[in-house]
């Protein structure tokens, strides 16, 4: 990719919807931040937001991923670059699904980046996943008590909808969340 196309892509825009003061803010991570576990951008991105949006950031941070080797039959949450990368991030932050959309089903990407995965296949043309139970069970756990309590620090009146949002993420893959 250029450095042209590169400036483009860090611009972090996602257009305002019109009447929703809860839009998208998007974090985009380059292949070169990826292959580098840097996070520091994630977290810079997440302060200037902090500081332009009031700190209303709850279930509005989208992270996508741009310039990495594309293969054939995998998904990213399936490519280590981009797994080591997200739980790096996670490792940093256990707080982390406080933050992110379910737009663009981005929170559970991010949640099948953690997971722990046996196998991945198609029944009938939709995806299925089958988790190492245990392992996958505490993830979830794990997932909601540390949003949770972040989200009474930080904003009480919320929670409710970040208990929607959290039991949604997981839901598909038949975890209980609560």
């Amino acid at each position: 990719m250029s450095n042209r196309t590169d400036l483009i892509i860090d611009l972090d825009i996602l257009p305002k919807e019109e009447g929703n003061p809860n839009y998208p803010l998007c974090i985009n991570i380059s292949y070169k931040e990826l292959k580098n576990g840097d996070t520091s951008k994630f977290f810079s991105k997440l302060n200037y937001f902090r500081n332009t949006e009031q700190g209303k950031l709850q279930n509005r941070i989208v992270i996508r991923f741009y310039g990495y080797p594309k293969e054939d039959g995998y998904e990213e949450f399936e490519l280590e670059v981009i797994r080591k990368w997200v739980q790096k991030l996670y490792f940093h932050m256990p707080h982390l699904f406080y933050f992110l959309s379910e737009d663009f089903e981005n929170a559970r990407k991010i949640f099948l980046c953690l997971a722990s995965i046996n196998t991945k296949f198609y029944n009938g043309g939709e995806m299925e996943i089958d988790f190492f139970k245990d392992e996958t069970e505490q993830l979830v756990k794990q997932i909601y008590y540390y949003a949770i309590a972040y989200g009474h620090k930080e904003n009480s009146a919320g929670l409710e909808e970040l208990k929607k949002v959290l039991k949604r993420t997981v839901k598909p893959f038949d975890f209980d969340i609560t």
